[in-house]
């Protein structure tokens, strides 16, 4: 081979592993946002949309009938903060389901949902109580009642929370492994160039 060929293969294989390359990293960088995407889309926002929940329900709902109870907001700011709570509760609840939920997050956001109709069912109550302005009965009903339908929702939402953060961790690793894959990848094509030159 002269040496004009062998110039002429060089450079075709260089310009082939620069192509190649390229290639990968535009793959993986597109790989890479397709995985934050997914995390954020699907992972972060629900979390954030648990939360709220979890806070309504413990922050509007339970500490809004204590200040009452306790005297430190009328019956009328309780019943109001409840009334409000519930419904952000409810909006990010619809939030939250319309995300991709499959296998065993389905079956805890079942479960969650079930929790949360009964506690709809306390929070109504509390919010009649509210409205009536009833002193012995909301004090009846945050001893026996309140605590009993709220908390078996707090524990639904958390396990949520919980497998939101490993789904998210485990999208997280599968994507820094493809990157190290995907530059190992590229590493060897420039081994394999400069082999060539």
């Amino acid at each position: 081979m002269n040496v004009r060929a062998k110039l002429f293969a060089s450079l075709a294989a260089l310009g082939l592993t620069i192509a190649l390359i390229s290639g990968l990293s535009f793959w993986s960088m597109d790989r890479n946002r397709i995985a934050i995407d997914a995390i954020i889309k699907d992972r972060v926002a629900p979390m954030r949309d648990l939360k709220i929940v979890a806070d309504k329900y413990a922050v509007d709902i339970v500490d809004a009938s204590h200040k009452a109870r306790n005297g430190n907001i009328t019956f009328a700011q309780a019943a109001d903060k409840v009334r409000r709570g519930s419904n952000t509760l409810h909006d990010r609840w619809k939030a939250y389901l319309l995300t991709e939920i499959d296998g065993s997050e389905k079956v805890l956001a079942q479960k969650a949902a079930a929790d949360m109709r009964i506690a709809d069912q306390r929070v109504a109550q509390l919010q009649a109580i509210l409205d009536r302005g009833d002193e012995v009965a909301l004090n009846d009903f945050v001893r026996t009642k309140l605590y009993q339908s709220i908390d078996p929702v707090s524990e639904s939402i958390a396990k949520l929370v919980d497998l939101q953060l490993k789904i998210a961790e485990q999208t997280g690793n599968d994507a820094s492994v493809e990157a190290h894959t995907k530059r190992a990848m590229m590493i060897a094509l420039i081994i394999a160039a400069l082999a060539v030159l």
